[in-house]
Order: C-alpha cells, then structure tokens, then sequence
C-alpha cells in the first residue's frame, strides 16, 4: 500500500457522501481516484473492487449482517454500519484478502473515526461472520442472493419469467468486459486490435461479430492509445445495435431527442461516412457540451448539438427527418450491472411517471419522422411498461408499424450482453 494511503478508509468515506440526496458513488470514486493518481494499479483495482461491490452487494450484507449481530443494521451508526459492510464484503467477496487482515482493518477504521466504544462490537460481528459462513447460494430469495430489491425482482419476474430474471441478477453481479466501437471513418477494428494488443496484450480482442473489441481490466480508457485521437468510443454491444438497426445510410437528415453524451448519433454518423446532416438535442448547454467533446475527439463535422426539451414540439421538426431516434429516459434497470447504484436509487413509483414521460416525448418525435422514415426508439430497461407497453402505444396510436424488434437480456450464460436494451425500429404503414 502507498504510504500514508488508507485504502480501505478512502472507500468508507465514499460509501458516508453517497448518502447524501444527489451524490452518486460511481462520480465520487472517480474524483477520488483522480485526486490519488499516484497509486499503482493493483491499490486502484482494490479500492474500486471494494467501493463498487460493497454498494453493489448491499442488501446481501446487510442479511449476513443482520443474521450474526445483535444489533440490526438499521439501528447502527452509519460510520459503524458501513465499516461493517466493506468489511463483510471483503470476508465473502474478496478472496485475496486474508480474514484477520479485514477485520483487523475494521477495528482500526472504526477507532479512527471515534468510536473506540464500538471497535469490540465491529470485532465481534465481523469475527462471527467469517466463522459461521453463510451459504449465499442457498439463499431462497432472489433479491436477497442477488442483492436487488424486492419490488424489481418482481418486476423483472413479471416481464421475463423467474428463471430468465435469475440469469439476468447473476449476470448483474459478474465481472464484465467493456466494449469499444470503432471509428470507423479513421480505422477497423482489427487495424485497433493490433495497435491495443501492443499495450494490453490478450486483455483486448474482438467481439464475436468482428465489428467491436472487448477489453479486461480497462482501468482508465482516456490513457489507451487511439482514444484521444478518436479512433474508438466506449460503447455496449446492445446500445451499438441501435445504430446498426437503424440502418442509415450516407446523406441522410437524422434527429436525435435525448441525445447526451452521443454515443448513439456519433456511431451513427460514422456509419454513414461523416456524410449527412445529423442533430442531437438534449435539456441543458451541459449535456450539449458532453456531445460536442464526443465529436470533436471523432472528428465528426456532420453532427450539429442543440439543446431543447424533448417534451416541446418544435415545428421546424415537422416531418424532417429520415431517421428520429428516440432513446428516451427510463428506470435504467437494464443497465444495474455496470450502474451499480441504480438498483437502489430507482422507486417503484418511478416507472409509471417515467412511461408517461416517453409518451409525451414519443408524441413529438412520431411528427419529425418524414414519409417513409424511421422511428427509432430505445431505452435501457427491460420492464413491459417502457418496452412492449410503448411499442403497442405507437401502433395504436399512430401511422407506423414494427419493423424489427430486439430486447438484450444481460445473461450469464451469454458473456458479451452486458446491457439490457429494448430496441423498436417503426416505418410508415403501408396499409
């Protein structure tokens, strides 16, 4: 360990500002590790590991928590609270970490942070914990074994069945790859490949259909080579197949609502050359910003930014565009693997208020799309609300028709989808 770094305090402190309203964890352990750019790899991947999973792994903690102390969970002190969970954590998810080592480690933290009074007590439930060794498998409930709220398992439950809800919980714990398109107006993934493998060795290699590369311990992407110069962007297979099912083509006027930070327009106007007229809209000068940086480092002059609330017809719009993608705000549940805290954030109530949003936004974009174009519409999410409850909205309730359809399930069994996403592609009826 670095001298005079506290691994293990550094994510504590993490842990106590994410509770604040309108804190996140994943932008706190980014400013940290930013602000401590001197550690080596090994203590960076330590303390993400142990800040990502002890938020990721939080209701299964609290269980062992609960079942070895005499004191539940939701009566601790929040400082002792969460000492306890990295340090559980470390016991049942960190098999590198000798067992005395984290406890030891514990005491220490909870000393530190003034409450000598409770190091026995952090000693003593952390002791219990590692002897008895709770069976985390034969967990009979799903959202406890897989650490996501009752109320989403039962959705999710809803939408795709119990054993498919299963694979998608295991596969949201799993470790991943991370996926990097292409530019392909400046190189070919096989071309990146061979430049990556030069740093990375056999951590980077192509994903199955060739048109992407999949990498192991990323660690920072903006160091690789090639990534200031534009010659690939950070993108989930499902969220590229937005693109490649929108099926554009050079010279084409293409609308984005909701666009920030432009992954989905930017790979778009790679696909069609640089050659056409892109627009991607968002709320705020700040998410405009976001895409602008995007194109600027992929060199793509065909994509213009302006901001705009989604919500609000605009009648120069009218009837525009041969491809309007709508890839609208959602619950996000899709996407729990890789944004850990969202299983937490997200009500259930937020669902409904959410597909009401959609449609207000949907209403808009079905005026943009000009005879014979497409609607696109994607969310990352997997619930029958925002997924096969909007596509009968849109076929009800105006000229267009289902062309092709896709939803990606994150499963276990299918190493390469990580994201689920819903995909609709809608033509003009021809009836």
């Amino acid at each position: 360990m670095t001298d005079g770094v506290n691994l293990r305090a550094l994510a504590l402190e993490v842990l106590l500002l994410s509770e604040k309203e309108g804190v996140f964890a994943h932008s706190l352990i980014n400013d940290t590790l930013d602000a401590h750019s001197f550690l080596d790899e090994k203590e960076r991947s330590f303390f993400k590991r142990l800040t990502e999973g002890t938020i990721e792994r939080r209701i299964t903690l609290d269980y062992i928590i609960d079942r070895v102390s005499s004191v539940p969970v939701q009566k601790q002190k929040s400082v002792i609270k969460h000492i306890l969970r990295l340090g559980v954590f470390q016991l049942y998810f960190m098999a590198s970490v000798p067992p005395g080592a984290a406890i030891n480690e514990a005491v220490k933290l909870a000393k530190q942070r003034g409450f000598k009074n409770l190091s026995g007590f952090v000693n003593g439930v952390l002791r219990a914990a590692d002897r008895q060794r709770i069976d985390i498998s034969s967990i009979k409930e799903l959202w406890i074994r897989y650490s996501c709220p009752e109320w989403i398992v039962q959705k999710l439950t809803k939408s795709l069945g119990e054993e498919r809800t299963e694979r998608f919980l295991k596969a949201s714990l799993e470790g991943r790859e991370l996926f990097l398109r292409p530019n392909s107006i400046r190189t070919t993934p096989e071309a990146l490949l061979k430049m990556l493998k030069e740093r990375v060795g056999d951590r980077v290699r192509l994903s199955s259909d060739k048109r992407a590369l999949c990498l192991k311990d990323a660690g920072a992407v903006s160091s690789l080579p090639g990534f200031e110069e534009g010659l690939f962007s950070v993108q989930d297979l499902s969220s590229m197949s937005v693109g490649f099912l929108s099926d554009p083509k050079p010279g084409m006027r293409v609308l984005e609502l909701c666009s920030a930070p432009g992954g989905k327009i930017c790979h778009l106007a790679e696909l069609m050359g640089n050659e056409g007229e892109l627009t991607a809209c968002d709320l705020t000068e700040e998410k405009t910003a976001l895409i602008r940086e995007n194109t600027e480092r992929l060199g793509l002059s065909s994509v213009k930014t302006g901001v705009r609330d989604a919500r609000e017809y605009e009648p120069s719009f009218e009837k525009g565009y041969d491809i309007v993608l709508a890839d609208l705000p959602c619950s996000g549940l899709g996407v729990i693997g890789r944004k850990n805290e969202i299983r937490y954030r997200v009500r259930e109530e937020d669902v409904s208020s959410l597909v009401l949003l959609q449609r207000d936004i949907l209403r808009n974009a079905v005026r943009y799309v000009r005879p014979g174009g497409r609607l696109v519409y994607s969310v990352c999410t997997v619930t029958e609300e925002e997924t096969g409850a909007q596509r009968k909205f849109i076929e009800e309730e105006y000229p267009l028709k289902l062309i092709t359809e896709k939803l990606f399930l994150p499963d276990a069994e299918e190493a390469e989808v990580t994201d689920g996403m819903y995909i609709g592609v809608f033509g003009e009826s021809r009836e």
